[in-house]
């Protein structure tokens, strides 16, 4: 930057005091910053070796970055003094300089100074995969080691009981990972976790809820007080007047209560009530006016009822007897976190194994002298070395760290050598645990004054953004960004000031104008309905709109070049909230309008074809016994096998898995036969190579022996697909060089990624030079910037899941969960519980606004904002509602936001361009029009978008002028005779739409008896049980549960034993060992009632049979219409697919028996047949068809009452 500002010349050249500057986006603050260690390393008087300064930046390539802009400085100052001996001296210190992130800091004192922590030299450091596996490994270890301990109504137990899950344990293994990791963020782990048991039941709960309660009472106030100001308009229901004035002094009594205590507020919500309006004469009123005002009350009435029913169901006595039952959970889940904690550290030492959170606690445990206490740190002897190294310390993105970094960074500086920079306004990673209030709390205590020993400096000069995207993302920011929303004032010192010059240019030619918002509706009316989802809508506006800006020839300025050029698709970038499940949508739609884009899915990686592919044929290295993997690999281009083909496996072994079947048609001398023979060989070989060579040479083996990169190559999209399977190399490479081993643990890794709903993102194939549109998230367009930023998917909705798991962590707070009631088999949020959430909830709330605040200011030159909402009116009257007011939005409003639009809508409704939005919110005009700089261009879709295509784009807006004018429009007669077909056409198999091409005799049994579907008791609850679902012994199962019990009994006991008690048992305990029955399954069969069906007159006839087949899975070919009533013989088919339970062959015919488990009381056995008579006959109907045999005889088995019924 050739010319500095005040403001940036302060930053640059003071001196001697810890140093806080608020760097704006596009203020230059990495500029600046390395221009203060140019001038550092160049002062004549006194000037610093760069190896005696301390840069620590967030990333390793924004270290990268400044250490070639250090080089590039230093070089050119060698031009302008070339016998300066100090100048070469930097030029050579320069690459061993500490200029990295923290991590890497801590890394280089660790390696220097290891043996005052008594760990191995040669240590490694493990990545996010090999990490989250150990720990996955010892919670496993550790919980095992507690089940086989703990005793029914125990702490444990009762914790399990509580937290845990009913099927398995996963909830609690997460909330034990999730809580050390919070502990981690801490500078003293345990200490935190003693204290979060602590606070559980002395924080004053109550004072952090309050001000949430008041804010949501002035809106609640407001709302009334809209309506009382409403109904004294002329026609207004002026009756309302004297109840609506006694209802605010209601109000306001509760907020007065909320200054006093909690009691004195449960007391006055105990006593609130809403009276009945009075009627009023519709001919002297204004029913708009008199609707309004009722909307408005019944709002309030709705924030009333809401805080009532969250808040105020239970005495405060109540709430605080809550905690003191539900500590002792907290105590024993914050000692399982401590012996994790304790168990995972020594897994990593017998590994070799540092974690990046390691790296700051061992580097923090070396910078701390015996003795340290959270209140009182004593630096150590390392500690004062490195003060007395470092002249001055830098730390780049100072938003973005936590206390343990912040506590390391205290520790290696003076306290008057810190250089801190950064913008809370962007801070965006508290989900990575970074503590934003660090640098608010400095902002607040650090003063403007030279002659401070901590001293604030603002820069507000934006040199990124055109005087339009600065003045806009102002209007918007100071009305709903402050204190309690966003955790700063957006005031004068936090505003954008436009510093940005670009030189003039042709009026038409430049892309700059107005920024622009377009509106969609997401519900289109029933006679408007479009074959386009609200985000495929979405990417329609926007890629007609990119092909706008090209039609109009528009000019972009670069800064490299310093000219004007013509605008390139690379200008522009697409920014989500999360691509995730939405980029694919704007990827398919940018390709059928001819747009080349990219996108950075962040997903997908494990649903490419070419890697499924792959993985089945991995896994069936690894077990070939896995039916799904097997079939995929033999239908894949790798074996290439038909259907056809599959189905003579599957019958040379009717009985066996799939894999006897390959085995089986391999002994054949058939085609068929020598390719199986052949993949079994290849089988064979390659896993003898998964034993002997790493699983990265495995992987490439399999590439080439098997063609397969080669022929993804030439699939479309192949270049990204081989980029994939490098990719899939590459990470099994990555894998192997970590403490786990070999195929089956790599396929473990990524089954649990999967379990866990992750993914991988997929290779890169493209270079950054490529022009093409790039779709990315907010968060990886930070310290970016582009000429054309188009901010889409504005109206999907925040995420709070944090807010709605049974315990919710907080890292002030602690924990919050909810408390379970054994006895009533209920469960309600605590005390605590509620507050962690409404911070959290807050705290979501800020982040997100500081998320649009990035994603508004990555724009060079033009700024589109593109979002859709359901009920596009009302929701413009909500945003009317809210705009009415001088200033900022109010907080009540603002708090209730569900995503960015209703931040962005309200602000937009004041402003002077929005006479659209007010048009479409209705009602009166807004007494407020503010009167702002920023300009703005307001579209709205509510109808059934138009895509334009040249002539025909062309004839339809010269129609629509024709319209306008009232004057007659001219129709050709051919064309008029196609439009009437178009629009009386109906699709002649409407009926079969949304009907099932497959179903299962369960799901069309009612068609056949008009009848309810089989009765299955209810589930027993088992949330409360004295001990876990999936640790007891003894418990209630479901009727289905009970039924599978019987059905397999019966199924696998050999009808050649004696049929006695012993023998049933015998066939139990090989069940249970195989694991078809469980052990709760196992002990709810009663063996007489097996005995008894086989001592009746069907069992004996089915104990005689030769021909019998149990459990007969069947697929049959029935006419659509037989199945659905509302369908005619069109020809269409269903495949209908049901499981036979028993049938044997006699002299003339099948005999064929179906057993129900089902309780019966004797009373009911007419109506349960009937129930089940149509089901029966489609069993009978399949077996005719498959087998081309009569079925003679068909029963039900009723084992409650152990009663034959012929059907």
């Amino acid at each position: 930057m050739s010319q500095w500002t005040k403001e940036q010349n302060e930053a640059i050249y003071s001196r001697g005091s810890n140093l806080l500057v608020a760097a704006a986006a596009g203020s230059g603050k990495t500029a600046v910053l390395v221009e203060r260690i140019i001038t550092r390393i160049c002062d004549e008087k006194n000037p610093v070796d760069i190896d005696n300064l301390l840069v620590v930046t967030f990333t390793n390539a924004a270290a990268q970055e400044m250490k070639e802009r250090i080089g590039i400085a230093i070089n050119q100052a060698l031009k302008e003094n070339p016998l300066s001996r100090h100048l070469y001296r930097q030029s050579t210190l320069l690459n061993k300089a500490s200029i990295m992130t923290l991590h890497s800091f801590c890394l280089d004192i660790i390696k220097e100074n290891f043996y005052l922590l008594n760990i191995d030299p040669h240590f490694r450091i493990a990545d996010q995969t090999e990490a989250e596996l150990l720990r996955l490994d010892v919670l496993e270890d550790l919980l095992e080691q507690y089940y086989e301990k703990c005793q029914e109504g125990d702490s444990f137990s009762s914790l399990i009981d509580a937290y845990g899950g009913q099927q398995d344990d996963i909830l609690i293994q997460d909330l034990i990972i999730k809580l050390y990791l919070f502990s981690r963020s801490n500078p003293r782990p345990f200490e935190w976790l003693e204290q979060v048991v602590t606070n559980f039941t002395t924080t004053d709960w109550f004072k952090w809820l309050v001000p949430s309660i008041r804010m949501d009472l002035e809106g609640a106030r407001e709302l009334l007080a809209e309506g009382f100001r409403l109904s004294e308009i002329k026609q207004g229901p002026s009756p309302y007047l004297p109840l609506l004035t006694q209802e605010l002094a209601v109000l306001d009594d509760l907020l007065g209560k909320t200054q006093i205590s909690w009691e004195e507020l449960y007391q006055g919500f105990s006593q609130i009530g809403f009276g009945r309006l009075p009627r009023v004469k519709k001919d002297e009123i204004d029913e708009a006016l008199q609707e309004r005002v009722k909307d408005c009350r019944d709002g309030a009435k709705d924030t009333i009822k809401s805080l009532e029913e969250k808040y105020f169901q239970r005495s405060p006595e109540e709430l605080k007897e809550d905690l003191n039952r539900i500590k002792p959970h907290l105590e024993i889940l914050c000692k399982l976190v401590e012996e994790f904690s304790n168990n995972y550290q020594m897994a990593k030492a017998k590994r070799n194994l540092l974690d990046f959170s390691d790296l700051e606690h061992y580097c923090l445990k070396l910078l701390l002298a015996q003795g340290s206490a959270h209140d009182n740190l004593i630096p150590s002897e390392l500690s004062h070395k490195l003060k007395l190294k470092f002249v001055e310390v830098f730390v780049d993105e100072y938003q973005d760290i936590n206390d343990v970094q912040e506590t390391i960074l205290s520790l290696v500086t003076k306290g008057d050598n810190l250089f801190m920079v950064g913008d809370v306004k962007q801070s965006i990673y508290r989900f990575r645990l970074a503590k934003p209030e660090l640098f608010q709390a400095k902002y607040q205590n650090f003063s403007p004054r030279e002659e401070s020993i901590n001293r604030r400096i603002d820069l507000s000069r934006n040199f990124r953004c055109r005087e339009e995207i600065v003045d806009g993302v102002n209007y918007i920011f100071e009305q709903i960004m402050d204190k309690d929303l966003g955790e700063i004032p957006y005031n004068e010192e936090a505003k954008l000031v436009c510093g940005a010059v670009y030189p003039d240019y042709a009026e038409g030619k430049s892309i700059r104008g107005p920024i622009e918002f377009h509106l969609l509706e997401k519900d289109i009316p029933e006679e408007l309905e479009e074959e386009w989802t609200p985000l495929e809508r979405e990417a329609l506006i926007i890629g007609q709109r990119i092909k706008k800006l090209f039609n109009k020839n528009y000019l972009v300025f670069d800064n490299k070049l310093n000219q004007y050029r013509p605008l390139a698709f690379s200008d522009i970038v697409i920014l989500l909230r999360s691509p995730k499940g939405t980029a694919e949508t704007f990827l398919e739609q940018f390709r059928l309008l001819g747009i080349p884009v990219y996108a950075e899915l962040g997903s997908g990686y494990f649903k490419a074809t070419e890697i499924q592919v792959i993985l089945s044929l991995l896994k069936v290295i690894d077990n070939p016994r896995q039916d799904i993997p097997l079939a995929a690999l033999l239908r894949s281009p790798v074996q290439g096998l038909s259907v056809d083909d599959l189905v003579t496996i599957r019958l040379n072994s009717p009985q066996g898995d799939f894999y006897d079947g390959v085995i089986s048609t391999a002994e054949e001398e058939s085609s068929l036969g020598v390719k199986l023979k052949g993949l079994l060989e290849n089988l064979d070989r390659w896993r003898t190579i998964a034993r002997q060579n790493d699983l990265a040479h495995l992987v490439w083996t399999l590439f080439k022996e098997t063609g397969y990169y080669d022929y993804v190559g030439a699939m479309p999209g192949g270049s990204q697909r081989q980029a994939n399977l490098r990719a899939l190399h590459d990470r099994a490479r990555q894998y192997e060089a970590t403490s786990f081993r070999g195929l089956f643990a790599f396929l473990r890794f990524l089954n649990r990624l999967e379990e866990n709903q992750s993914d991988l993102e997929g290779a890169k194939a493209l270079s950054e030079n490529e022009n093409v549109v790039r779709i990315m998230s907010i968060h990886k367009s930070k310290g970016l910037e582009f000429p054309v930023v188009i901010a889409a998917g504005l109206g999907k909705e925040f995420n709070f899941l944090d807010t709605r798991q049974d315990v919710t962590l907080h890292k002030d707070l602690g924990l919050g969960p909810v408390y379970i009631d054994g006895e009533k088999r209920n469960k309600y949020p605590t005390i605590a519980k509620l507050a962690i959430d409404n911070k959290i909830k807050l705290e979501t709330l800020a982040e997100e606004m500081r998320i649009l605040y990035v994603a508004l200011t990555r724009a060079r030159e033009k700024l589109i904002l593109v979002g859709s909402v359901r009920k596009i009116q009302k929701k413009a009257a909500d945003w009317k509602q809210a705009a009415n007011s001088m200033g900022r939005i109010p907080d009540s409003y603002l708090v209730k936001a569900k995503n960015f639009l209703d931040w962005i809508g309200p602000p937009l409704m004041k402003h002077g361009d929005s006479e659209t939005l007010q048009l479409l919110a209705g009602g009166e005009e807004l007494p407020v029009i503010m009167d702002n700089s920023s300009k703005w261009q307001v579209e709205v879709y509510q109808e059934e978008l138009f895509i334009e295509q040249d002539t025909e784009a062309c004839a339809t807006r010269d129609m629509l002028e024709y319209i306008k004018e009232l004057e007659p429009i001219q129709v050709n007669p051919y064309i008029y005779e196609k439009i009437d077909q178009r629009l009386k056409w109906h699709y002649s198999l409407e009926k079969l739409v949304n009907k099932g091409a497959k179903v299962t005799v369960t799901e069309i049994k009612h068609k056949f008896r008009e009848l309810d579907l089989e009765a299955e008791e209810s589930k027993p609850y088992q949330g409360f049980s004295r001990r876990p679902v999936f640790m007891q012994k003894e418990r209630g199962l479901s009727a289905a549960e009970k039924g599978s019990a019987y059905h397999a009994v019966l199924q696998h006991i050999d009808l050649s034993w004696e049929i006695n008690g012993e023998n049933i048992e015998k066939l139990l305990n090989d069940l249970k060992r195989k694991e078809i029955l469980s052990e709760e399954q196992a002990d709810i069969v009663d063996k007489k009632v097996i005995q008894d069906f086989f001592a009746r007159p069907l069992g004996q006839r089915l104990l005689k049979a030769a021909n019998i087949k149990r459990e007969i899975p069947f697929s049959l070919v029935l006419p659509a219409y037989e199945v659905y009533d509302d369908l005619d013989d069109w020809g269409e088919k269903v495949l209908l697919q049901g499981v036979i339970d028993c049938l044997w062959y006699e002299d003339d015919g099948w005999i064929l028996l179906d057993y129900k488990s089902d309780y019966i009381k004797p009373g009911e056995i007419d109506e349960f047949v009937k129930r089940y008579q149509g089901q029966i006959n489609l069993y009978a109907r399949a077996v005719e068809s498959i087998w081309k045999q009569p079925v003679k005889e068909k029963y039900l088995y009723l084992l409650s009452l152990g009663q034959t019924v012929k059907i």
